[in-house]
């Protein structure tokens, strides 16, 4: 089949939408918050021509009143602050009014969508530009599909959305340097993605090194933990930084030693309360204050101190534990997504069914 190609122009930033649009973020909890998973499905996996991927998605959007889409776009996940190179994509796009919820979304393609399914975006490649990499979270929508010329889909009031994207072939750069989206996982409570603990030390004031990078992220991760500092009573802080002294500082008592380097402009997090008197000081920090984003991305290294009532009972911590967890986000509307790669994936009639997840769109309207 012969195909046509559409030249996909991106700066490094959010593209401004055209005047007189507007648009609708699914989920809308997310507008403004990185998703908490990510996905390099459905653009960010390479395949080969006779490879294909098939991923379909049905978001409970739920609108008020009837919205005419115009176009849709995705934005790279928090992790992408790394470059990537140029690639292009053969795919076509449909949208149909969903024949049932996201939560129930069905493994056989077809009956997730009804009678009104509309080819919006003819098989053609897309070609999307190289990037330097993201800086602030959560990032622009930079990977946007246009919509054939003059096509726009219709969805009426209080009815949930399903799209169905065939991608024929990709050039997308694969492992390691492969492109994630940002995605989300819907649920309750808190689930660890990645964990860091440190162990007593006998030296007091001895620093734990949190080597994360890029798994480590302000405003997806919380921050838990807690110091230890069984004989002094008071408060406690912790220290966050990306640069060590060879030999450190001497402070307090305890012959304590500070290892951060205060010219790196370390990140201070507290004071914490000692709990019930017996030493230990939990925390839970979900984003950064002040100057934390300079963390991001990057591995570094975290630090206890206790400060007591005199000088001679301020020390540093040699027990210290870290932990870094991904909230589960229970406020978010129904969505699910059937996906099928590999050499049957654009003709079989069946993929993976998996509710309560997706990656996060820019529909515009």
């Amino acid at each position: 089949m012969k195909t046509s190609t559409f030249l996909f122009a991106a700066l490094f930033a959010a593209a401004p939408l055209l005047a007189g649009q507007t648009a609708l973020v699914h989920p809308k909890a997310l507008a403004g918050l990185e998703g908490n998973d990510a996905s390099a499905s459905p653009l960010g996996l390479p395949l080969k021509k006779g490879e294909g991927l098939r991923y379909l998605q049905v978001d409970d959007l739920l609108p008020s009143k009837d919205i005419r889409i115009k176009g849709m776009a995705f934005r790279p996940d928090g992790s992408m602050n790394r470059p990537w190179s140029s690639f292009q994509v053969e795919l076509d796009l449909r949208l149909s009014t969903a024949r049932r919820r996201g939560s129930l979304v069905n493994a056989w393609f077809e009956v997730n969508y009804t009678k009104d399914l509309t080819t919006v975006l003819s098989r053609k490649t897309l070609k999307f530009p190289a990037s330097r990499g993201i800086s602030s979270l959560p990032a622009p929508f930079l990977l946007r599909l246009p919509f054939d010329g003059g096509k726009t889909f219709r969805l009426a009031a209080g009815k949930e959305l399903c799209w169905d994207l065939r991608i024929y072939s990709s050039t997308a750069p694969g492992y390691p340097k492969i492109l994630f989206l940002d995605g989300f996982v819907r649920g309750r409570g808190l689930f660890s993605r990645s964990v860091k603990k440190g162990g007593i030390d006998p030296k007091w004031g001895t620093p734990v090194l949190l080597s994360l990078g890029d798994n480590f992220l302000w405003g997806r991760h919380v921050l838990q933990g807690s110091i230890f500092q069984g004989p002094i009573h008071g408060r406690a802080f912790l220290f966050l930084g990306t640069r060590l002294l060879s030999r450190g500082i001497p402070f307090g008592g305890w012959k304590s030693v500070f290892y951060l380097d205060p010219l790196a402009s370390p990140v201070v997090l507290g004071p914490f309360r000692e709990q019930a008197g017996n030493g230990y000081y939990p925390f839970g920090i979900p984003s950064p204050p002040g100057n934390g984003a300079s963390l991001w991305g990057r591995p570094f290294y975290a630090q206890g101190v206790v400060l007591g009532a005199t000088p001679a009972q301020t020390c540093g911590t040699n027990t210290l534990e870290c932990l870094f967890t991904i909230p589960w986000y229970s406020n978010l509307p129904g969505s699910g997504r059937v996906m099928l790669a590999g050499r049957d994936a654009l003709v079989s009639p069946t993929g993976a069914a998996t509710p309560d997840t997706g990656v996060v769109v820019q529909y515009i309207l």
